[in-house]
């Protein structure tokens, strides 16, 4: 997951009567009262907001239902990581330079391309929706597990939006 950006976990799930739905990080309980969080729930899905994803905020979520009828709750866990930091060579003093033209087409998808002289290499900045080395890999911003229990109060799938 990007740092910085907002994550939607969603929980689907059905019973009768509808089941009630709680979320965990890590196997604690998140307080709802907490500025970083938002829910909503509906009557067959639960949604879990992170409203501005950071390092502190990967672990593994889970949310948990039950009804009158099933009172011992179902669950459903996903882990949640964050994208690893972009690394830029880092030198004392050193900057990079546009790449000369022999080595432009370097970074791929409209990546920008620097030459860092001192160590002899190349270094791409990626565009929005890319990473690696060369802006060669596409970014995967949605997750879609399937899970499925049977049971009175049971989950659809578990959904990162």
């Amino acid at each position: 997951m990007e740092i910085g950006r907002e994550l939607h976990i969603v929980c689907k799930v059905q019973g009768r009567p509808p089941p009630k739905v709680t979320w965990f990080k890590d196997g604690k309980s998140i307080n709802r009262n907490r500025k970083l969080y938002k829910f909503r729930h509906f009557k067959k899905r639960s949604e879990l907001i992170i409203r501005s994803f950071n390092i502190s905020d990967t672990g593994r979520y889970e949310c948990r239902a039950k009804n009158k009828i099933n009172q011992e709750p179902d669950r459903r866990t996903i882990l949640i990581k964050a994208d690893p930091e972009p690394r830029y060579p880092s030198l004392t003093g050193g900057t990079g330079n546009v790449c000369p033209d022999d080595a432009a087409e370097f970074c791929l998808n409209g990546g920008t391309c620097n030459f860092f002289s001192e160590i002899g290499s190349y270094s791409c900045i990626c565009p929005e929706g890319f990473m690696g080395e060369r802006c060669d890999r596409k970014e995967v911003n949605n997750i879609s597990p399937n899970f499925l229990l049977q049971s009175t109060a049971k989950y659809l799938p578990l959904l990162i939006v």
